[in-house]
Parts: structure tokens; C-alpha cells; sequence
């Protein structure tokens, strides 16, 4: 609906919107502005991850491993030993030397797919980050993820145990 204004200088046929148009119009910028901060803050918010109905971040406390490190042969062997009573689905290995830190993920059980079973022990082969070598690296650091079930969604999740890393000195 288009509206002719008249002033006290005469008819200047200026056209403009009507007020009804004018708050639809409104209404539609504003719920499309929250829709967007919405999908925009949803991307902040980490997923509640479950293991057998209980938090993730809680059983971490749970989690116990002892590791043994060493290099041979330009390689990295790791025997991990899960002495806890959570199964352990992969590790996180961060990798620290002069001036470079690296990091890589690696399945716990020393296979694909395999996660570290509570009471077990696996060797994990590891290869020096790409563009380095073990001379350079100072401090190797082992984090432990688990898997569990998205709250919201019902997908497996990997979960970082962080907090609870060991730390280990290469020499």
C-alpha cells in the first residue's frame, strides 16, 4: 500500500511504505538477525558427550595409564597400559622439541579401530612428525580420548581427556 504525503508546501507526492508493511518488515530482519547469532554460537558450545549415561569429562577422573616411552630405530614405541576401568579409544600425542610443537592422534589398542581395554596393554609404533626427527624433540606429551554418545545427537563422540595427560622427556 503506497501513501501520498502532503505538507504545508503543497503536494510533493513523496511516496512511502505503510506502517504495517514497515513492521513486518522489522520483524523479519530481526528474527533472521537471531537465527543467524544462533547458528553462530551453537558452533561455541561443545556437545555433552555420555559414556554408560555418565558425563565424559567425569569419567576422565576414572581413566589410569602408565606408559612407557622410548625411541628406536627412528621410531617412537609407546606401551601403553591401561590400569583403570575406562577403556581407553585413542590417544592424543603432542609432540615438543625446539621451536616446533606437533600434534597427532593414534589408536590406543595399536590397531585401527581398536580401542585400550581396561586391564590391557598395547605398543603404538609412532613415526616422527612430518619434517622432523626425534633429535629435535624434547617432551612428548600422551592425553587420552574416549568415545562416547552425543547427548543431543546420539553420534559417537570423540571426548579429550584434557587435564589428564602425561608428560614424558625425550633423550
Amino acid at each position: 500500500m503506497v501513501l501520498s504525503i502532503k505538507t504545508k508546501r503543497g503536494n510533493m507526492d513523496k511516496k512511502a511504505i505503510s506502517p504495517v508493511v514497515a513492521t513486518v518488515l522489522l520483524i523479519v530482519i530481526a528474527v533472521s538477525l537471531f537465527g543467524i547469532v544462533y547458528l553462530w554460537s551453537r558452533a561455541f558450545v561443545q556437545e555433552h558427550v555420555l559414556k554408560f549415561g555418565e558425563s565424559a569429562r567425569a569419567l576422565c577422573q576414572q581413566v589410569q595409564f602408565d606408559a612407557d616411552v622410548s625411541v628406536d630405530n627412528g621410531a617412537l614405541h609407546i606401551v601403553l597400559n591401561n590400569v583403570g576401568n575406562v577403556n581407553i579409544y585413542k590417544i592424543q600425542v603432542k609432540f615438543v622439541g625446539q621451536g616446533i610443537t606437533k600434534t597427532a592422534v593414534y589408536d590406543a589398542g595399536g590397531e585401527e579401530g581398536f580401542a585400550l581395554s581396561a586391564g590391557n596393554v598395547a605398543e603404538i609404533v609412532v613415526q616422527p612428525p612430518q619434517g622432523t626427527s626425534f633429535d629435535n624433540i624434547v617432551k612428548i606429551v600422551i592425553t587420552p580420548i574416549l568415545l562416547g554418545e552425543g547427548q543431543k545427537t546420539g553420534n559417537y563422540k570423540e571426548y579429550l581427556c584434557e587435564g589428564y595427560e602425561r608428560e614424558f622427556f625425550v633423550s
